[in-house]
């Protein structure tokens, strides 16, 4: 979420100085990088041991998701659309139930996640491995986007 107010807000603010067109193949470029790095981190930290696993800090996990978030090429995509779109033709008022909207669907698929896990542990590693996936599957597409 804090990446999304930070796309949101540079978008809203710079909303008609924004020539996507020049770098997009670059956002796509550094969006699949991001993604690999992601996806190899997630399988080294899935192979060490329980006992082994450096213990990463509250502020360390929240640095890292909102680097996550604003390098995110299809956030980034999306933000320079659709949330473009919503702030050219609804003003700041329907910019800002864009964002309440956003902001029910991610505690809403978050608290999904937490609550089926905890009841199902297994679960937690089908999680981690689909995530994986789709990580490396988003960094093949964003490398076929920025050569395409």
């Amino acid at each position: 979420m804090s990446a999304d107010l930070v796309l949101g807000i540079l978008v809203y603010g710079f909303r008609a100085e924004i020539p996507l067109g020049s770098i997009v193949r670059w956002v796509y470029l550094v969006g699949a990088g991001v993604m690999v790095y992601l996806g190899v981190r997630v399988i080294q930290r899935q192979q060490e041991p329980p006992a082994i696993r450096e213990e990463t800090s509250d502020a360390r996990t929240y640095t890292q998701a909102v680097l996550v978030g604003v390098s995110n090429p299809f956030q980034i995509i999306w933000w320079l659309t659709a949330g473009l779109a919503v702030a050219y033709l609804g003003g700041l008022v329907l910019f800002v139930g864009l964002f309440g909207a956003i902001a029910v669907w991610v505690f809403s698929f978050s608290a999904a996640i937490y609550l089926g896990t905890r009841r199902r542990p297994n679960i937690a590693r089908a999680v981690v491995y689909a995530s994986i996936a789709i990580m490396f599957a988003l960094a093949a597409y964003f490398v076929a986007l920025a050569v395409g």
